[in-house]
């Protein structure tokens, strides 16, 4: 059965007065939320904010742990007090996963950061329509966000990762399946692929793949920059098989309009990790290719 909750809080209130260079919105009221959510049958949460950032991390914990960083603007501080008990956070556990959101009220400025434990392995969709996200130890992940950075480590199965304006960064330790896009940002992938198509694309930005231990069809293209794929350098499209398989059932797409690419291939030793655990800030990173 279906356990919704939708809760506020008030005992760790924190008020801030204008900052500068605000507008007639520019008193703030804030607040942090702790809360545990009850395990669902089915191992998947989704979650979905605004205007702030998602971080999901595994743990050895019996419910999912949830911190919750709210905040809202107005013209008064009373009037932010006011808007910020507006900003409701609801919290779903059923047999078809966990799920987290919160309203969008209108008529002024708010947001919703998270912070998440979850067990080891489950799936996490995850959405914020302005901040960045971060998932580690996922079994998958299904990731947006329309304005921040994306950074995804551990051993997901699935990585599927959209941003219009932010970096990439995402790895995994065991054969995966990758869509990664993003508008304007660097993209890196490192790890090895699942049978199948694969695309990785930036509108503006540097793309970088480490493809270990799979045998794969590479297809890179750029229209300022230069493509360097196992070694073989090019300008504006290459295309080369990594591995020793030369008919790979595994197919990678690249493209890019404004950046370089370079593709390595890798056999790995099981005392070697894929996917970096170092967080993108913002999407301002560059992605430096030699």
């Amino acid at each position: 059965m279906s356990k919704p909750n939708c809760f506020m809080a008030l005992p760790l209130i924190v008020l801030a007065g204008t900052l500068s260079g605000c507008s007639m919105m520019g008193k703030r009221a804030s607040d942090q939320i702790q809360k545990t959510i009850p395990l669902s049958a089915n191992a998947k949460l989704e979650i979905e904010t605004f205007n702030g950032y998602i971080k999901v991390v595994s743990g050895d914990v019996d419910e999912i742990e949830l911190l919750a960083k709210r905040y809202a603007k107005g013209p008064t501080i009373e009037d932010a007090e006011d808007n910020l008990d507006d900003v409701e956070i609801e919290t779903q556990s059923s047999d078809d996963g966990v799920v987290v959101s919160v309203n969008k009220p209108g008529g002024f400025q708010a947001g919703v950061s998270f912070e998440l434990t979850i067990p080891k392995d489950w799936q996490v969709d995850a959405k914020t329509s302005n901040g960045a996200i971060v998932v580690r130890d996922a079994s998958g992940v299904k990731l947006k966000s329309s304005n921040g950075s994306i950074t995804i480590s551990g051993s997901p199965a699935s990585v599927v990762a959209e941003t219009s304006n932010g970096a990439i960064k995402a790895g995994s330790r065991r054969p995966a399946e990758v869509a990664l896009k993003t508008s304007n940002g660097g993209v890196s992938w490192k790890g090895p692929l699942v049978a199948g198509d694969h695309r990785i694309r930036t509108s503006n930005g540097a793309i970088y793949a480490e493809v270990q231990d799979t045998s794969a069809k590479v297809v890179a293209s750029t229209s300022n920059g230069r493509i360097v794929i196992d070694g073989v350098s090019a300008k504006g499209s290459l295309e080369k098989t990594l591995g020793e398989d030369p008919n790979p059932e595994v197919n990678v797409q690249i493209e890019t309009k404004n950046g370089g690419v370079r593709v390595d291939y890798k056999t790995t030793s099981p005392d070697d990790s894929s996917g970096d655990d170092s967080e993108v800030e913002s999407g301002s990173e560059t992605i430096t290719l030699d």
